[in-house]
């Protein structure tokens, strides 16, 4: 019987006691000489408990002046100790009505929220995307007749420094190769274009204008390509085979960006070479013997002076 008096009057204290803690960390750290106070002297708990409603309550230090970027999530803090049954209302100054009381927002706007942290007995309006329009004086004020318990935080909203744009880097285009082919030799022309970051997905070639699309039953063109990662380059070569008159022309290489280059390939025909080289001979032929009667008719006349003299002196 003993036994079980003594387990009742433990049980009891252990009671009390899971009490008493649980209701300081509720009521925090502030009441808990109260509650020491009402546990050893009998005197009620509720009576404790109403103790902390007489307190006033008390800002803790937060920021009063914060800054943030356009677009950002601006955070304006307030902390508030012996709140009791007292609510903490979040306003901007020059409006009467109320952004939010406790933790409920009472404005249309999605951009707005209350982050409760109990363990600092913190009230933190979130303001999402904040704009220019956002920033001013906000004030938050613990609810009460006067009205006049409240802590006013500036918010200032700063455009976000500008950024220049990465400039596009242009690839060098390049073409190289034969300018002057004669009738049945080929015709090589080679495109390289080169890059700052990565090189370029292709090259194309057109001549006059109109695209150029190797066959592969025909071998009159063939096109190579190589693309180099390390050294950002790509390259192309064109080949014509057995060049005819109708090859002559424009040729285009253009990049997959749009950046093109071009050169002029001139087709000579082996005849015409030819008639030039007769031509050339012939003229040579014709200078050589103007030039010799030319040296002729000059030296003559010389030739014929001694004589003339020596006829004068016999006579």
């Amino acid at each position: 019987m003993e036994y079980m008096e003594v387990f009742a009057v433990f049980r009891a204290i252990l009671g009390r006691v899971y009490c008493l803690v649980s209701l300081c960390w509720i009521l925090h750290v502030g009441s808990f000489i109260h509650l020491f106070a009402a546990f050893f002297t009998g005197i009620p708990m509720m009576t404790a408990i109403d103790f902390q409603s007489t307190l006033d309550p008390k800002f803790n230090p937060t920021p009063t002046n914060v800054t943030f970027m356009r677009g950002d999530l601006a955070i304006l803090s307030c902390s508030v100790e012996n709140l009791g049954t007292k609510y903490v209302i979040w306003r901007r100054t020059a409006d009467p009505n109320p952004l939010s009381i406790g933790n409920t927002v009472f404005v249309a706007d999605d951009r707005y929220h209350v982050n409760y942290i109990d363990y600092r007995v913190q009230w933190d309006l979130y303001i999402k995307n904040v704009s220019r329009k956002d920033a001013g004086l906000y004030e938050c004020q613990v609810s009460s007749r006067e009205r006049n318990i409240r802590r006013v935080v500036f918010l200032t909203v700063i455009e976000p420094p500008a950024t220049s744009p990465k400039p596009t880097s242009k690839p060098k285009i390049l073409i190289t190769g034969s300018e002057f082919v004669e009738i049945g030799n080929k015709i090589y022309l080679m495109c390289n274009a080169t890059t700052d970051d990565f090189p370029n997905d292709d090259l194309d070639w057109f001549k006059d204008g109109h695209e150029i699309i190797q066959n592969k039953n025909d071998q009159h063109i063939t096109i190579t390509k190589f693309v180099s990662l390390i050294d950002k380059l790509i390259y192309s070569v064109l080949t014509v085979n057995n060049v005819k008159m109708e090859d002559a022309g424009k040729y285009v290489c253009r990049t997959s960006d749009l950046h093109i280059t071009s050169t002029l390939v001139n087709v000579l025909s082996a005849k015409s070479s030819i008639i030039r080289r007769s031509e050339t001979a012939e003229t040579d032929s014709t200078n050589g013997y103007s030039s010799a009667a030319s040296s002729l008719y000059v030296l003559l006349p010389l030739c014929t002076i001694p004589w003339t003299l020596y006829i004068l002196v016999s006579t």
